[in-house]
């Protein structure tokens, strides 16, 4: 079973693989055709595939989730047991009111975040089919197979973007909001509007790398969330998702400072619409907000990735983006060809041994 599984992964990927390359060759409308119905397969793998990690944990919660009604009226103790997020919580009562089988509820959770990102690829990125492959070799294993809750929120928080962008400030909000209701993790989204409000310029992205740098030296979290603790807050709740050994993981060094070259190499360049308000500065301002973030948490892996990850997203867009201006094009898209299949590949071990 194992094999199988990670067989139609590699399958879907080397799909992803062949379809960036086919871009650089046949019309847009074509390739978008062509992914629309990749989508769909991909969709289709994610929800009906065998549970694994904390997906076992997400059957668990469906299987004993209460009806609508005794769920809206507070007659079960679900929310004691399952402290998640009432959003989730309320689509798993309305999934099983409707048919008693999980698989109809990750269905409906891949189809709101592959299709966010879909939509908003074909909006926005010069290169669909390599956003696609970025897509899928950073966060697809990890939110949409694994942490799925964590994978919607990912997926609406960067198609919030879309609204910000053109100044619909109320649906901004709106997605913000229904992302959060999944993970709340997803409440950060709302640092996207004071970060489009500043001109990025080098010198602030040097600021940014020197300090990030930094507060990888820097311990505290532990010591804060002691505090609130005591003070009858959070305390460790996001440590519990698997427990205490994976709190007291670092951030992978090698990965961050992979982040802080992407964000030097992207940030220092000359190109594009940089100006205030423009996509790409904005783009570009959420991922220097990533990189503080996992640096800053740097002490407790699994909420600097969880967070951060927000932020990253916008590399999916960012890069190809980059890719469109840059006279290095071919260059820079075959080191992607070549190096992230690899990052890929450990992520497929990963689902067996999530400690690693």
């Amino acid at each position: 079973m194992q094999l199988s599984f990670n067989t139609e992964l590699y399958f879907i990927y080397i799909i992803a693989f062949i379809l960036v390359i086919l871009e650089q060759f046949i019309k847009r409308k074509y390739i978008e055709i062509i992914l629309y119905f990749f989508c769909v397969f991909i969709i289709l793998f994610t929800a009906f595939r065998d549970p694994v990690s904390d997906t076992i944990m997400y059957t668990d919660v469906f299987n004993q989730m209460p009806d609508i009604w005794n769920l809206i009226n507070g007659e079960s103790l679900i929310l004691d047991k399952f402290p998640l997020e009432l959003g989730y919580l309320y689509l798993n009562s309305i999934v099983q009111f409707i048919v008693s089988a999980p698989q109809l509820l990750f269905f409906i959770i891949a189809t709101i975040s592959i299709s966010a990102y879909y939509f908003l690829f074909r909006k926005y990125s010069p290169y669909i089919a390599l956003s696609f492959f970025i897509y899928l070799s950073l966060l697809y294993i990890f939110r949409e197979i694994v942490q799925i809750r964590n994978g919607v929120a990912c997926a609406l928080v960067l198609y919030s973007v879309k609204f910000l962008y053109e100044q619909k400030i109320k649906k901004y909000i709106l997605i913000i909001l229904i992302a959060a209701s999944f993970h709340l993790t997803a409440v950060v989204g709302f640092s996207f509007y004071f970060i489009n409000k500043i001109l990025w310029t080098r010198k602030k992205i040097l600021l940014v790398l020197f300090f990030g740098l930094i507060v990888t030296q820097i311990e505290w979290i532990y010591q804060v969330m002691e505090i609130l603790g005591n003070m009858g807050l959070l305390y460790y709740r996001i440590a519990k998702y698997q427990g205490d050994v994976v709190a007291q993981q670092e951030v992978t060094l090698v990965k961050y400072l992979l982040y802080c070259f992407i964000l030097a190499y992207v940030g220092l360049n000359n190109w594009g619409n940089r100006t205030k308000g423009s996509l790409e500065n904005l783009l570009l301002g959420i991922l220097v907000f990533g990189v503080l973030i996992q640096g800053s948490f740097h002490e407790f892996r699994e909420l600097a990735d969880r967070i951060s990850s927000l932020f990253y997203t916008v590399l999916f867009l960012l890069i190809p983006i980059y890719l469109k201006y840059t006279r290095w094009k071919y260059i820079i898209l075959i080191a992607i060809l070549i190096i992230l299949p690899f990052y890929f590949y450990r992520t497929v071990q990963w689902i067996y041994n999530p400690l690693q």
